[in-house]
């Protein structure tokens, strides 16, 4: 298990005595490596207390790029044989479900594909209403996966205001997000503490973002990072009546 920390990630170091327990509990199934950044003595003081026998230090974001992990902390399951065996867990909760799931069997990676029919989904919302994915359905959506602890989502706060007003969104989120709230977003937060969602439509990480058709067909890639869910929104054709067509 690949986990992508940052020295100067508060959940990081708050999950590390888990990491720690983890690595004893599960020495025969799970080997823990930790993947970080930064200064080679931030790190050492953040992980030396806690004996992990695998550090390794990328150069900037190389290696979390390259498996979307966009954000920390979070983990990717490899297997035995070199091959990835789970999507990418964004968030403290998704990592304990992660672990929790990989100590028995190591969990599949699901690709959604365009033209197939979007997953059904269900989630609350903070303010305790229940939207399923019937919610949706007879409209051109943008289906975007986040996480208010991922560096990268605090960046694009300004984009997905943008996006709110210009395209019809649903947002996944881990967690409640606090300055989304405070800055009127107008789409619907839903939280699925476990990633459940993502994982579902083959996201692996946050941002990221996936366009589901009136037809309730998947209707595009999933999109990772900024960039990509920005040029995954403007391939959208004007709005009509108000509703973006996808």
């Amino acid at each position: 298990m690949l986990l992508f920390a940052h020295p100067s990630c508060g959940p990081c170091e708050a999950l590390l005595p888990e990491v720690a327990q983890w690595q004893t509990e599960h020495a025969q199934r799970l080997t823990f490596a930790i993947v970080s950044e930064g200064a080679v003595k931030e790190n050492r003081r953040l992980f030396d207390r806690f004996g992990f026998e695998h550090v390794l230090l990328q150069d900037g974001t190389t290696l979390s790029d390259t498996y979307q992990a966009f954000g920390t902390p979070a983990a990717v399951v490899i297997e035995a044989d070199g091959t990835i065996g789970s999507g990418v867990a964004a968030g403290a909760e998704a990592i304990r479900e992660l672990v929790t799931s990989a100590a028995e069997a190591l969990v599949p990676v699901r690709v959604a594909t365009r033209g197939e029919v979007a997953p059904e989904f269900s989630a609350p919302t903070p303010a305790g209403e229940t939207v399923d994915f019937a919610r949706f359905k007879g409209q051109d959506v943008a289906l975007g996966f986040w996480s208010p602890d991922c560096g990268y989502c605090r960046a694009a706060v300004d984009d997905v205001v943008r996006w709110d007003r210009e395209h019809q969104l649903a947002i996944v989120s881990i967690a409640p997000d606090e300055e989304l709230a405070a800055r009127g977003l107008r789409a619907p937060l839903l939280i699925d503490a476990m990633g459940e969602i993502g994982r579902s439509f083959g996201a692996s990480g946050t941002p990221m973002a996936v366009r589901i058709a009136a037809d309730g067909t998947i209707a595009s890639e999933v999109a990772a990072g900024k960039a990509a869910i920005e040029t995954l929104l403007q391939a959208a054709r004007p709005p009509r009546n108000g509703v973006p067509v996808f």
